[in-house]
């Protein structure tokens, strides 16, 4: 099996599954998601000595994210929910002016959310 048929096999299976989305949510329903995240570089400061971190940065991997939602659909196109999510950076590099020269550690954030949303049929089921 080549590449242009497995991308043409996977974009069609998208739009196939896209339609059948296109309806309105009438219910309750869940909502899971997963992907990557990239954090930007970030500088790094002290009150106590200024001087000591001046031009540091310190530099993250490319880590994991993931999000989730319970919510509601009314059937008219209007939809309540709760989400929450969840990220993770390792730290990977540290370079600029200050004293330091290694780097262990990571990043988590953590979010939450309640959502109002309006589907809107724009005619159109891959919009």
């Amino acid at each position: 099996m080549n590449a242009r048929f497995a991308l043409a096999t996977t974009l069609m299976g998208a739009l196939a599954a896209g339609s059948a989305l296109a309806q309105p949510v009438t219910g309750p329903y869940v909502s899971l998601g997963g992907g990557a995240n990239f954090l930007q570089d970030e500088r790094l400061n002290t009150r106590l000595d200024p001087e000591a971190l001046l031009g540091t940065k310190i530099g993250f991997d490319t880590g994991p994210a993931a999000a989730g939602a319970v919510g509601y659909g009314f059937g008219n196109g209007f939809r309540i929910e709760a989400e929450g999510n969840w990220r993770q950076n390792d730290a990977s590099s540290l370079s600029g002016g200050g004293q330091l020269n290694a780097v262990t550690g990571h990043q988590q954030n953590y979010g939450a959310m309640a959502n109002a949303i309006f589907d809107m049929d724009v005619g159109a089921n891959w919009i």
